[in-house]
């Protein structure tokens, strides 16, 4: 189910739609269970998109913080 709400907000993303996205990908990184994943390239690419989008939108230090 995570899974969706990334590929939904990655799409508001690509978009510049970053108020739409943000939420999206913050409930995404809610709902995954990150001890349980069998793949992790989803998840790594989720929190890139994060910090895309807190970056594109002046948040330079939680995209930092959330890298780190």
């Amino acid at each position: 189910m995570w899974r969706d709400y990334y590929l939904i907000g990655k799409i508001h993303a690509l978009n510049e739609n970053y108020q739409n996205a943000f939420p999206l990908l913050m409930k995404a990184k809610q709902l995954v269970n990150y001890h349980q994943l069998k793949d992790h390239e989803h998840y790594a690419e989720l929190i890139l998109t994060i910090c895309k989008v807190y970056y594109q939108t002046g948040n330079y230090r939680e995209a930092y913080t959330l890298t780190r």
